[in-house]
């Protein structure tokens, strides 16, 4: 055998080794990050079963941006069972249940690590009218949401008087409510209240009287408009003889009147009557 020959033999083996000695510290390497992994599952599970990282009662569970709807209410609907492990907190089946029970636009649950708490933040839905139907008695926000009267126990001393009163709201009518809402509180004839029983009809009870809107949701703005430059009608008739103003056609509104009542016969007209002979 040549030199050459020889070297090429020295060479092979030498990378030989070298491939052996690397598959071993592969392997070797594997071995070590298992048993670290291991090792670092185990003592997360060990750390999360200690005492301190339960939630043991409602008082870990903090609740910020509820004003109107009480907090035993929203624990109620939470339904979490105690102790509860901090990492085990189910947030999505929390935010899920306050969606779908609680009268709120937005909710975010978030951990706190120190002390172990867990945070739930809501946006309420602002209730701005009260919704009076033959089923049940509410309230309607700006967006035109019902919310049921029986998630207040307060009643409506949240409510700022005057109260505006909406009844027999339609809850497919939303679009329309919208509108009529800014309107309502844009106007400076003070209006206490909207019967939507009649959605071809709508009604306004206002200070003049009962204003008649008809059902065209595209006249609203010009109807209001309208009503607003009749704010000194009572000053030319008595408010007490108005019965209806119609503005199914705001460019030719229609003042109802009610009768003129009667003066009553006196049945003793002279002061000093003479006495009758009989």
């Amino acid at each position: 055998m040549n030199e050459s020959s020889q070297l090429v033999t020295q060479s092979l083996k030498t990378r030989r080794q070298t491939l052996r000695s690397q598959r071993r510290l592969k392997a070797g390497q594997g071995v070590w990050r298992f048993f670290a992994l291991l090792s670092l599952t185990v003592g997360l599970f060990w750390l999360m079963s200690l005492p301190s990282w339960l939630i043991r009662d409602s008082s870990q569970v903090i609740i910020d941006g509820n004003q109107l709807i009480p907090q035993h209410q929203i624990y109620r609907w939470l339904s979490l069972r105690y102790p509860l492990s901090f990492w085990q907190v189910p947030i999505a089946q929390i935010q899920s249940a306050l969606e779908t029970k609680a009268p709120i636009t937005s909710v975010k649950v978030m951990r706190q690590l120190s002390p172990p708490q867990i945070q739930i933040y809501l946006k309420e839905r602002q209730p701005i009218a009260i919704a009076i139907d033959r089923k049940q008695r509410g309230y309607l926000d700006e967006e035109g949401v019902f919310i049921s009267g029986s998630l207040y126990p307060q009643g409506e001393k949240f409510l700022s008087p005057p109260y505006l009163k909406v009844i027999g709201f339609d809850r497919l009518e939303v679009s329309r409510w919208r509108k009529i809402f800014k309107l309502i509180i844009q106007s400076p004839i003070k209006i206490e209240s909207l019967d939507w029983r009649d959605p071809s009809n709508l009604i306004l009870n206002t200070e003049l009287g009962r204003v008649q809107l008809g059902g065209e949701s595209t006249k609203l703005a010009e109807q209001f408009k309208t009503l607003s430059q009749l704010r000194s009608l009572t000053s030319r008739v008595p408010s007490d003889r108005i019965s209806t103003i119609d503005l199914s056609d705001p460019r030719n509104p229609l003042l109802k009147l009610k009768p003129v009542p009667k003066p009553e016969m006196s049945t003793n007209t002279n002061k000093n009557p003479q006495p009758k002979t009989f």
